[in-house]
């Protein structure tokens, strides 16, 4: 059944035009609307998708966040769209519906909840231009931890980093506001993911690290912590052609950096983003050993790309870290 044309523009800026053709694909008799009670803003509903059990989806305007006042439980959404405030095509079905049922009051939940999410959005902009290094570019983050959150001034200090490793650092971080973690809807898929990923693997590595018996050196921990997604900040500006990025490393530098790990360590593979992470680190003259760079090297685990597999302790609890962020809190 083809959406209304009103309707259909104004779920675009919720989505892309492939999830709101997907959408329309879905049998309304697969949705099943429990609870629908428009002047107090509330919505629940049940939605049959490929497992067993259906999926729930509330809408409660009378809770404060994006997050909290959109809930659903499919795996694109938790893992994708709900850290980008988007729309998968379950929620743009279950409106679609709403929207032939009473096209007033459904227009303003979505209106709503755009109003809300512009809101952070606009929060988060003003902490990119704050110039703020001790909280997350995306607010909503560390209301859903069940930690304290440290900015990267408290570990610098706790490591006792000195002023000049202390201000190339903060210029690489400034870079990493302006990328995703990852690309093409991943973790932390959102403008400035790649800083907040960063913030949240640092976080967790601090707190794992608290938790555990180990000769490791705090000071090496964090600072792996921080640097080990680095290469996708150069990767990035190449990727979309950022010019005037400070942190693009060239090609033969790669090279130069790839041929160092196959010789230092006798390893056999590529990766680029940990190739470009560990010249940004040559390029910026800052303090890495040879304990660190296995840690950056293998911090994906066993899914690296370098063969034979050579995970330290180090390499171990950033990939514990890494993982909690990216997989967890898909940040």
């Amino acid at each position: 059944m083809p959406l209304d044309p009103e309707f259909e523009e104004v779920i675009r800026s919720f989505s892309d035009e492939n999830t709101i053709q997907r959408a329309q694909l879905i049998a309304s008799h697969r949705v099943e609307i429990i609870k629908q009670d428009f002047e107090a803003g509330f919505i629940e509903a049940r939605i049959r998708g490929s497992e067993l059990i259906p999926y729930k989806i509330t809408i409660d305007l009378k809770q404060e966040g994006f997050h909290e006042r959109l809930y659903h439980d499919c795996p694109d959404f938790l893992r994708r769209r709900r850290v980008n405030q988007e729309f998968c095509k379950h929620v743009i079905k279950l409106f679609a519906i709403l929207w032939t049922i009473n096209k007033a009051a459904t227009r303003k939940i979505l209106e709503q909840l755009e109003l809300t999410r512009n809101k952070e959005t606009g929060n988060a902009n003003v902490m990119m231009e704050n110039d703020d290094l001790n909280s997350f570019i995306n607010p909503s983050i560390e209301s859903r931890l069940n930690f304290e959150v440290k900015g990267f001034d408290f570990f610098f200090d706790l490591i006792k980093l000195d002023e000049s490793s202390r201000e190339k650092i903060r210029l690489i971080l400034k870079e990493a506001r302006r990328f995703p973690a990852a690309l093409m809807g991943h973790h932390g898929a959102h403008e400035g993911g790649l800083f907040d990923h960063i913030l949240l693997v640092t976080n967790y590595t601090y707190y794992l690290y608290n938790s555990m018996r180990s000769m490791l050196k705090l000071k090496k921990a964090i600072l792996t912590a921080i640097y080990h997604d680095f290469g996708k900040i150069s990767y990035y500006s190449h990727k979309k052609n950022v010019k005037e990025s400070m942190v693009r490393v060239k090609r033969e530098e790669i090279f130069d950096t790839s041929l160092f790990l196959q010789q230092k360590f006798g390893l056999e593979g590529r990766d680029y983003h940990v190739e470009e992470g560990i010249t940004v680190l040559k390029k910026f003259n800052l303090f890495i050993d040879d304990e660190m760079c296995l840690g950056i090297i293998f911090h994906h685990g066993s899914w690296s790309k370098y063969r034979p597999l050579k995970m330290n302790e180090l390499a171990t609890l950033i990939h514990v870290a890494d993982m909690m962020a990216s997989h967890v809190h898909f940040i």
